[in-house]
C-alpha cells in the first residue's frame, strides 16, 4: 500500500507565473500576489484566487483590448504601482535621514560646548540661507527637530552610545593608559630668541630649575622600576641571571634567535614585542605591554577641566550633573557615534519640533 502522496508548491500554482501579469493584471511584490487594478493583495499564489478576483471585481477590464494591448496596460500598471512604492519609501526614509542630521548637529553643539538651547537658532539659520540658496529644499530644514529638549534628550542618548563603546573597548585591553607621540613645550619661549641681559638670565634660570625640580619629584618613582625599563629596551643585552626569575629562560630564548635579534634591531619597541609570541613569550610580553603604556599625558586632563569651566558658566546656571558628564565626554572623545542607529530609535521619544 502506498503512503500518501507529497503536495507539490508548483502543482497547486503557488509559484507566480507571468503570463497571469496579462491575463488577470496581477504582479509579484514581496513573495505575495498584489491587482495591479486595485492593488488588493491576496493570500497565495493559486491561479483559481487570481482569476475569481479578478472575475469578481474586474470582469470588464481591458475586455475589449488585444493581447498587445493586455500586455502595454499591464506595463503601464507596474510602472504606476512602483511609482507609488518609491514615493511610499522616500516619505518613510526621509524623517530618518532628518533625525539622523538632528543627532550630527546636537553632537556639534556638545562638541563645542555650544548650550543645547542653540539648535533652535542653528535651526533658523539653516531655513533662511536654504531659502535663499536651494529653496526646493527648505522644507527638509523645516522639519529639523532642534528645540532644546530634543537636543537636550540627542546628547543623552549619544552619550549613552559613546559610553556602551567605551565600555566594548575597555572590555578587550589588558593595560591602558593615555598615549603621547611628542612633548612639545609650547607655552615656553624659545631660550634663543631672548636678549642675553641680566633680568632674562635670572628668569629663565629659575623656570629650567624650577621645572627640573619638578621632573625629579614627578619621575622620582621611576627608579624604582629602572630594571624593567632596562629590560625592555635594551633586552639583547641584559644579563638574564639579572632578570626576574619569571623571565630569565625566556630572555636566554629570545637573545640566542637570531630572527629575533634582527626584529628587535629593526622595528619599534611596541611593534617587535607585539610580534613575539604569547604562547612562547607571555611573561616577557607581559612585562612589555605594562612598561610601554606608561607616561601617559595629563592633556585630557587640563582639556577636561577646560571644558567644565566653559559649561558651568553662569549664564547655564541650570545644566544639571547628568548633562555636564554627556557633554565632557563628548566634548573629549575621539569615538563617533554611531548615528545610523541612533536615528533608527531616536524618533520612538517622541521629541517635539
Amino acid at each position: 500500500m502506498s503512503g500518501p502522496k507529497k503536495r507539490k508548491v508548483d502543482s497547486e500554482c503557488r509559484v507566480f507565473k507571468r503570463e497571469w501579469t496579462t491575463k488577470y493584471f496581477f504582479t509579484e511584490v514581496r513573495s505575495m500576489p498584489v491587482c495591479l487594478i486595485c492593488q488588493e493583495t491576496l493570500a497565495v499564489f493559486k491561479e483559481y484566487n487570481l482569476s475569481r478576483h479578478f472575475a469578481t471585481k474586474h470582469g470588464n477590464y481591458a475586455s475589449k483590448q488585444s493581447p498587445q494591448e493586455r500586455e502595454a496596460t499591464a506595463q503601464r500598471l507596474m510602472a504606476k504601482l512602483q511609482a507609488q512604492q518609491n514615493v511610499f519609501h522616500r516619505q518613510t526614509t526621509i524623517p530618518e535621514t532628518t533625525t539622523k542630521a538632528s543627532f550630527m548637529l546636537s553632537f556639534k553643539l556638545a562638541k563645542a560646548s555650544k548650550p543645547l538651547s542653540e539648535g533652535e537658532f542653528l535651526k533658523e539659520c539653516m531655513i533662511e540661507t536654504a531659502g535663499l540658496l536651494c529653496p526646493e529644499s527648505k522644507g527638509k530644514f523645516e522639519k529639523l527637530s532642534l528645540s532644546r529638549k530634543t537636543v537636550t534628550r540627542r546628547v543623552e542618548l549619544i552619550d549613552e552610545d559613546l559610553a556602551s563603546k567605551l565600555n566594548t573597548f575597555k572590555s578587550k585591553l589588558i593595560f591602558f593608559s593615555r598615549q603621547i607621540l611628542d612633548k612639545v613645550f609650547t607655552h615656553f619661549a624659545t631660550l634663543a630668541t631672548q636678549k642675553e641681559t641680566i633680568q632674562n638670565v635670572k628668569k629663565y634660570s629659575k623656570s629650567l630649575d624650577d621645572l627640573h625640580a619638578e621632573f625629579c619629584r614627578r619621575f622620582s618613582d621611576v627608579e624604582k622600576i629602572d630594571q624593567s625599563l632596562q629590560l625592555v629596551a635594551c633586552s639583547l643585552s641584559q644579563n638574564p641571571e639579572t632578570a626576574p626569575e619569571e623571565v630569565q629562560l625566556k630572555l636566554i630564548d629570545l637573545q640566542s634567535d637570531f630572527v629575533l635579534k634582527e626584529k628587535f634591531s629593526s622595528l619599534e619597541l611596541r611593534d617587535f614585542y607585539a610580534s613575539l609570541n604569547e604562547a612562547t613569550f607571555p611573561n616577557i610580553r607581559r612585562m612589555a605591554q605594562k612598561i610601554l603604556v606608561l607616561f601617559g599625558s595629563t592633556y585630557i586632563c587640563e582639556q577636561t577641566f577646560s571644558v567644565v569651566n566653559i559649561n558651568k558658566a553662569p549664564h547655564r546656571s541650570s545644566l544639571t550633573d547628568e548633562h555636564l558628564r554627556s557633554i565632557l565626554r563628548i566634548a573629549t572623545t575621539k569615538l563617533t557615534p554611531d548615528f545610523d542607529a541612533l536615528a533608527k530609535k531616536g524618533d520612538q521619544q517622541h521629541c517635539s519640533n
